[in-house]
């Protein structure tokens, strides 16, 4: 599953407020649609994806596929953490 319908499924899970959201990551309503539109965007940037699963309270993570117990990883910040 790409990142952008990730984070469109919780979107839409949570009931969140998408104008609400775009002014917490500084960005317009607009550019938040253009980044999670199927039709316009292929995916999004892995520090687009951050910050938008930051917002959520969701974090995003690297973890080796050979492990069984995918709390072993890495979190991936904004280098802002």
């Amino acid at each position: 599953m790409l990142g952008k319908d990730i984070i469109s499924k919780i979107i839409k899970d949570k009931g969140i407020n998408q104008s609400a959201m775009a002014r917490a990551l500084e960005i317009t309503r607009q550019n938040l649609f253009i980044t999670l539109n199927t039709e316009t965007t292929k995916d999004t940037t892995v520090t687009k994806l951050v910050a938008m699963a930051n917002y959520l309270d969701y974090d995003v993570m690297l973890v080796p596929k050979s492990i069984s117990d995918k709390t072993k990883g890495y979190i991936v910040t904004r280098g802002e953490e």
